[in-house]
């Protein structure tokens, strides 16, 4: 059975502005019993969604003021999309970013925006549309979101911006704690930091791991929110040792110091709390890893003292970077649904740490064999970070992403922008 956005689409919907009081907005929720209404700014564009949960925990719990305008409880990100997509661009929407509702827009001659009506998940799952890992990932992205959200939240933009620049400042304290502690580079220590960081929120369940996430940094959280829900019980100690083995091209030994380093300096991105927690959901070989005991202060505290007469790491062997996916094996069959035949989406990627001194990485996927006077060009991305070393099946086929990392495609040989 094929069901069309059109089926779906709630054409009941509320526009206000964003300087109405919150009280009329209520009213108009109760009276044309709505979830949400939209709020749109003097210029008519959509700049904001205020729904039933807003008025809740925001303005109920937290403002309470009748005459507080729209634009203090409402939430500012609105993903929306157009009337001529499809629905799975809907729910590719609501899987990236953790949204339950998504207007839908027409546009005009004079390219003006005007709202139709709503999409909402409830109506997904209740048409049977959704699969279960869909719907998981969704759930996921929405629980982290919510709580970077709450974590961020601040009094002023400037306080903000200041707790946001606090945070990055921590991340590069901490991988250069690392770095000091272990004498890994400084160019591989946000690398090993970033895997290491991946280990643990897929190891983990998925609101264990939401909670992680939203207390570290903005940069990191991109990537992490994209991984797939945990618990993967396949994550060892052994399988992360092996990694760090293959990957950043360190020995066995020197691979779990590294391991056992990072897991010390995790209370200078988390609080005590949330290790507790974290730590409460891993196995046995995990924990044995952790410190006995270990205080919140450690980064100031251990790099003033001096340092224990330790032997210098063992170099980086030295090879080639090597690619691969784990979507399908090395020479392999290609499953359909990674070709125009299926979903066309692209597979999952994986490669080891770039040279020194590399500013951005590119991926061209062609098929030298083509019919054609030149290879078939079937994806190009670029513009890829070199502390990245990976990117999960599917990623929206936009020209510019922000998730799960900053990352731009081009056209291939059909015309098309990504995969």
């Amino acid at each position: 059975m094929t069901i069309s956005l059109q089926s779906l689409i709630h054409r009941k919907v509320i526009i206000l502005p964003e300087d109405s009081p919150a009280q009329t907005a209520a009213k108009a929720m109760r009276d044309h019993q709505v979830g949400c209404v939209l709020v749109m700014n003097d210029e008519g564009k959509l700049v904001g969604i205020v729904s039933d949960r807003d008025f809740a925990c925001r303005w109920a719990a937290e403002i309470g003021e009748v005459n507080i305008p729209l634009s203090r409880i409402m939430t500012p990100e609105v993903h929306k999309i157009s009337e001529s997509a499809g629905l799975n661009d809907v729910i590719a929407l609501m899987e990236t970013y953790g949204i339950r509702r998504v207007p839908i827009l027409s546009v005009d001659a004079h390219h003006r925006e005007r709202a139709i009506g709503i999409i909402t998940l409830d109506d997904l799952i209740a048409a049977g549309i959704l699969a279960p890992r869909q719907l998981s990932r969704i759930i996921q992205r929405q629980i982290g979101r919510r709580l970077s959200l709450y974590f961020q939240s601040s009094p002023s933009l400037r306080s903000q911006r200041r707790s946001e620049v606090h945070l990055h400042q921590t991340m590069d304290r901490f991988c250069a704690f690392l770095a000091k502690q272990t004498g890994v580079s400084e160019e591989l220590a946000p690398q090993i930091v970033q895997f290491l960081l991946s280990c643990l929120v897929m190891r983990v369940s998925a609101t264990a791991a939401a909670h992680f996430i939203a207390q570290l940094p903005k940069l990191a959280q991109h990537s992490l929110f994209m991984l797939p829900s945990g618990p993967d019980r396949t994550i060892s100690v052994e399988w992360v040792i092996a990694e760090l083995t293959s990957r950043f091209k360190l020995q066995d030994d020197f691979a779990q110091t590294v391991c056992s380093e990072f897991l010390a300096g995790l209370h200078n991105l988390v609080d005590a709390g949330q290790i507790r927690h974290l730590k409460s959901q891993l196995p046995e070989d995990f924990k044995a890893l952790f410190p006995a005991e270990i205080g919140p202060s450690l980064l100031t505290d251990r790099a003033s003292k001096t340092p224990q007469k330790r032997p210098l790491p063992p170099q980086p062997i030295p090879g080639p970077m090597t690619l691969r996916s784990t979507s399908f094996s090395n020479g392999g069959t290609i499953a359909q649904q990674f070709t125009g035949e299926g979903d066309d989406h692209n597979p999952a990627l994986e490669w080891t740490c770039p040279p020194p001194g590399t500013r951005e990485l590119i991926i061209l996927c062609e098929d030298p064999d083509s019919t054609y006077e030149t290879a078939w060009t079937h994806w190009i991305a670029f513009g890829i970070a070199p502390t990245f070393l990976s990117i999960p099946e599917g990623i929206k086929k936009h020209p510019d992403l922000d998730t799960p990392y900053h990352l731009k495609q081009g056209k291939n040989s059909w015309g098309n922008i990504g995969y």
